[in-house]
């Protein structure tokens, strides 16, 4: 591994550094985005995504067809309501909240990199990077986030402080599911 790179070996996630750029999108490798991110192929053209506030913060980005296939049985369910200012405390007004927080965005597959168009509202919430600034790209799985940087870091260094119970914890949850 090259001194200060950000790609473990034969490690199913990673991050990258990336300037926020003119039209705020983030450019990343292609080669190693698809390496990592399942639903991210290197055929080139267009992948419409919905991001997201992500579980531990930044935005979450997935394609459109994703978010769909989850918010469905959901809409599906909620058609057989009426919704009223009583149903306000509820888990599932909560579940509309989390739908109603997300922003269409898309990421161009270009012959060598992907660029990630940052969507506005998030921006404007101070949720992303502007222009000029360092976002933290997190790839694993079906998972891709883009964080602040400064963000990424104070959260990564809160994880560190118990760095030896999350692992062991990590290590037990794995091998019960």
């Amino acid at each position: 591994m090259a001194r200060g790179s950000e790609k473990p070996l034969g490690i199913p996630y990673r991050i990258w550094t990336a300037k926020v750029e003119d039209q705020n999108r983030i450019r990343v490798s292609l080669a190693e985005a698809s390496e990592v991110v399942t639903w991210i192929n290197k055929v080139p053209g267009s992948i419409e995504c919905c991001g997201m506030p992500g579980a531990a913060g930044g935005v979450q980005l997935q394609p459109v067809d994703a978010i769909e296939n989850f918010e469905n049985p959901y809409l599906a369910a909620l058609a057989e309501h009426n919704v009223t200012v009583s149903h306000a405390g509820e888990s599932w007004v909560d579940t509309a909240r989390l739908f109603a927080t997300r922003w269409l965005t898309s990421i161009s597959v270009e012959s060598s990199r992907i660029s990630i168009t940052l969507p506005e509202p998030p921006r404007r919430a101070l949720q992303l990077p502007a222009i000029g600034e360092i976002a933290i790209v997190f790839g694993f799985g079906p998972i891709l986030e883009v964080w602040i940087a400064t963000q990424w870091y104070d959260h990564v260094r809160r994880l560190s402080r118990e760095k030896i119970s999350l692992v062991s914890r990590s290590i037990d949850d794995l091998r019960q599911t």
